[in-house]
């Protein structure tokens, strides 16, 4: 099931959420005062109202149902996304394992998520890519392996789309793991700047 709300009252929630997750990766300190949270608390409700209920004069929402042929699909391509966590999916490999156009995917995966699918495949490896990186332990790989492993070769890229998707950068990255001559520590130092 898809909510299709007002695209202005969806844009300002989402600059408040990116608002909030800055001011919590800038100073997590300011969440621990109740008024604080309170305050956020009360503007993520009535967000949500908003989205739901939608305001007057404005679109109303509509519940947006998918046939089940789609949630069958869906469904597929979340298994295959899962099945294999070291492989690097592409639009071409899951839309032949799934034995279907490309353009026919891209359709579905919009209709389901309301995102292209080399979003949905972006994201998935970034969020792969940040719980590897969580979890690399001193003698572990280093960033430019880690970030290999996961499809990326562009450090200055990664970095780039890691702060939009996480509001944080690589800062807690130990630099000594950085392998010499892959411009990782460089790209550590300006995600520290």
């Amino acid at each position: 099931m898809i909510l299709a709300c007002d695209p202005e009252l969806w844009s300002q929630s989402i600059q408040l959420m990116q608002s909030a997750a800055e001011v919590a990766a800038e100073d997590a300190a300011v969440f621990e005062v109740a008024e604080a949270r309170r305050s956020l608390r009360s503007s993520v409700l009535e967000m949500l109202q908003d989205l739901l209920g939608g305001l007057s004069g404005g679109t109303r929402p509509r519940v947006l149902r998918a046939p089940a042929e789609q949630h069958r699909l869906v469904d597929a391509v979340e298994n295959l996304l899962g099945a294999d966590p070291a492989q690097v999916p592409t639009a071409i490999g899951l839309a032949a394992a799934l034995g279907m156009s490309v353009p026919r995917l891209r359709r579905v995966i919009r209709a389901r998520y309301g995102m292209s699918l080399q979003r949905l495949l972006l994201l998935r490896r970034l969020i792969r890519f940040a719980k590897a990186l969580r979890s690399a332990g001193p003698s572990g790989p280093t960033l430019q392996q880690i970030a290999s492993t996961h499809g990326f070769s562009d450090l200055r890229e990664l970095e780039r789309e890691y702060r939009k998707v996480f509001s944080a950068g690589f800062e807690q990255f130990d630099r000594d793991r950085c392998a010499p001559g892959t411009g990782c520590a460089a790209m550590l130092s300006l995600a520290a700047d």
